[in-house]
């Protein structure tokens, strides 16, 4: 452990409860943890699928230390939580299904910046669930994790959006309409870059 808490590079033990309330027991090595406006995220290299993971920290059951102690998962990683800042980004590949839902997604958020003080990352997380759902793909929460990373730090100008409106298919431009029905109920601005994309029912 380092002078500030960090554990990176330890191995230990957890017993994980996902959104879907399905339990499993890891054996992961410790790379990073984060905190984001969605919670305390812990990446590590899960022994049982031999790839990286993103863990949401509240989900963590129990957790054994090499020792065989065993802690809370706030109190093992308590001095880390502590040193790092508010806000932090989660370290990680291309989220799972970006390649189905890209287009869809960059097109959803050139409407929704036009009225940036809303959050709507939940709807635009509703729409990801959907699209990779019509292609029997489910999303985890782990995948929300770097899926919300990936959000954060999309700026799709308007020819992009553009372009990602002519590649969609018929039921992804189904899927992108209802969203966006969604996303202009309370703003004007939104409305007119709808009608600009040519989507929805504006």
């Amino acid at each position: 452990m380092t002078p500030n808490g960090e554990r990176i590079g330890a191995v230990i033990k957890i017993e994980y409860i996902d959104r879907f309330d399905q339990k499993s027991s890891r054996t992961v090595r410790v790379e990073n943890l984060s905190k984001t406006k969605y919670g305390i995220y812990l990446t590590a290299f899960c022994m049982l699928y031999h790839a990286e993971r993103t863990f949401r920290l509240d989900g963590i059951q129990s957790l054994k230390d090499q020792s065989g102690k065993s802690w809370e998962a706030t109190e093992y990683f308590g001095g880390w939580i502590a040193a790092i800042p508010e806000l932090t980004p989660l370290r990680g590949t291309s989220p799972v299904g970006v390649d189905l839902a890209r287009p869809g997604v960059l097109a959803l958020m050139w409407v929704q910046t036009a009225a940036p003080d809303r959050d709507d990352g939940p709807q635009l997380l509703d729409y990801i669930r959907d699209r990779l759902a019509s292609k029997a793909a489910a999303l985890t929460e782990d995948d929300e994790a770097q899926w919300a990373y990936w959000l954060e730090r999309q700026t799709p100008t308007f020819d992009v959006a553009s372009a990602c409106v002519r590649r969609l298919g018929k039921a992804e431009r189904a899927l992108v309409d209802a969203t966006v029905a969604r996303l202009i109920a309370s703003s004007p601005d939104r409305v007119r870059r709808a009608r600009r994309l040519k989507i929805g029912d504006a």
